[in-house]
């Protein structure tokens, strides 16, 4: 067996031996076409590097630049969208509204045919897939203060389908209050928004 010296000397013959005829070329050729040919690797080169390399870089950091506004802009109006719903579950429920007692129906009738509701332990449970914003915000307000119910808590999903420039989301929200007995034996939603996107 041949030892690893003598296997790396080989293959360097080897080498030589297929890129002597190239080798045999370029000595036959004068100092100047040398010095053309060197002149003409370096340019294509250089192409290569700025038309896969550079060109590529720029166009992809022009477009990251392009998308900050946008995503500022998301970002601002999530922040806002979480102090609304802060502001709405501090909210003090009306003593016109404790009068009246929640059930799925009329919970149904306020939020739409598109909400999935239920009753949970201590309220109801409401999934919508596709709203306006501002839709949400005044049907939401409307139920705390039509049955006395109060926004424990909310997941909203912005989805990516504008409607006359309103922002759509996909809720699912938590309103706590007092459920008839009817509604307690009512199934718990199992539809989640849709995802972000869709």
């Amino acid at each position: 067996m041949a030892t690893t010296p003598a296997m790396l000397t080989d293959a360097i013959n080897k080498i030589a031996f297929t890129f002597a005829p190239v080798s045999a070329r370029w000595n036959a050729l004068e100092t100047g076409q040398r010095r053309l040919l060197v002149i003409g690797a370096l340019l294509l080169a250089f192409g290569f590097l700025m038309t896969f390399v550079w060109l590529p870089a720029v166009r992809a950091r022009e477009s990251l630049s392009s998308r900050i506004p946008q995503l500022e802009t998301q970002l601002a109006l999530m922040r806002s969208q979480a102090a609304e719903v802060a502001a709405l579950g501090k909210s003090p429920v009306s003593p016109v509204a404790a009068r009246r007692v929640a059930d799925v129906t009329a919970l149904q009738s306020v939020f739409g045919p598109d909400a999935q509701i239920a009753a949970a332990q201590n309220g109801f449970r409401i999934v919508i897939p596709a709203v306006s914003y501002a839709s949400w915000w005044d049907k939401t307000g409307d139920a705390a203060s039509q049955y006395a119910l109060t926004l424990s808590k909310a997941t909203l999903a912005r989805l990516d389908r504008p409607v006359k420039s309103e922002a759509i989301i996909a809720v699912d929200m938590q309103l706590v209050g007092v459920a008839t007995a009817a509604t307690a034996a009512a199934p718990t939603p199992s539809a989640t928004p849709a995802p972000r996107g869709k």
